[in-house]
């Protein structure tokens, strides 16, 4: 019995391997791509930047990096995390939260709440930045090409 079933077990490993299709470096390349693509479509469907990354953001949400390598996976979490941040920081940051911050601040004499929602979306967007780097270093290392460069 165990004969039969050791074939058995290493034929349904090796299908499952192949279903994955490619190599990590393929794989981590096809999410970079779709990823590249969200970017472009929100772009070009509006020149609002609270649309933009909205879009983007669930966009990044639906695409599966299931079979990518673990880090890689959980550095494209962190960037899309980062990139859930984004939106809320800039619908937030408007006229109606200056003058509250201005008013907070004058009300306190406390200057430390000017500026904060503006600081939040400078935040955000450096989150995103810092998540994308790390990404970036991780696919170089399993050696997948970044959109647009053909490295």
């Amino acid at each position: 019995m165990k004969i039969i079933i050791r074939p058995i077990v290493a034929a349904i490993a090796l299908l499952s391997l192949a279903s994955c299709g490619g190599s990590d470096a393929d794989r981590i390349t096809a999410v970079l791509n779709q990823s590249a693509q969200a970017m472009k479509k929100a772009e070009s469907q509006s020149k609002n930047p609270i649309s933009q990354a909205n879009y983007i953001s669930s966009s990044l949400q639906r695409i599966s990096a299931s079979g990518c390598p673990p880090d890689f996976r959980m550095a494209f979490q962190a960037h899309v995390l980062a990139w859930t941040q984004v939106a809320p920081a800039m619908a937030n940051d408007s006229l109606g939260t200056s003058m509250l911050e201005g008013f907070a601040a004058g009300l306190t004499n406390d200057p430390r709440y000017l500026g904060q929602a503006g600081q939040q979306v400078a935040y955000a967007g450096q989150q995103v930045q810092q998540t994308f780097a790390e990404l970036t270093m991780i696919a170089a290392k399993y050696g997948a090409r970044m959109p647009g460069t053909g490295k």
